[in-house]
């Protein structure tokens, strides 16, 4: 592979990742407004709760996993 082609490979993926996270910040959003949905985040509460964070950050945690 060269060079351009890399870029092109690169470049769509960095794009594709973008629009992935922007989907998820928005799906945070709706989430942190309804407590139904802030339950499927309770495996993160407890990393929430050491962090000292807002309930509704758990949410953030569900679609990347743990690092």
């Amino acid at each position: 592979m060269d060079l351009v082609e890399i870029s092109i490979a690169a470049a769509i993926f960095t794009l594709k990742l973008t629009l992935f996270i922007y989907i998820v910040l928005f799906v945070a959003n709706i989430a942190c407004k309804r407590e139904k949905i802030l339950r499927l985040c309770i495996i993160f509460n407890p990393l929430v709760r050491w962090g000292k964070l807002p309930e509704c950050c758990a949410f953030y945690f569900l679609p990347f996993g743990v690092p």
